[in-house]
């Protein structure tokens, strides 16, 4: 049975997608010196270096960029 393709957004439209929330979050953040970008490890960590990369790119600014992980391990 051969897997169906389904495109939810076309490359164009995640990089304005991608470009907007970059923006929404300069506008909300006010001061960027006090902005910390955090990715959740795995792909979580891709997203948030790209809006960081998206931020310096509209603001000039270098926003401090780290990687949480999230993994449970039970302690026994």
């Amino acid at each position: 049975m051969p897997s169906e393709h389904i495109e939810i957004l076309t490359p164009d439209e995640l990089r304005r997608t991608l470009t907007r929330l970059a923006s929404q979050i300069i506008e909300r953040s006010g001061d960027l010196s006090k902005l910390v970008l955090l990715g959740i490890y795995t792909r979580g960590v891709p997203l948030a270096k790209t809006l960081a990369d998206q931020i310096a790119i509209l603001e000039q600014v270098r926003v401090p960029l780290g990687a949480i992980d999230i993994t449970f391990t039970a302690m026994t």
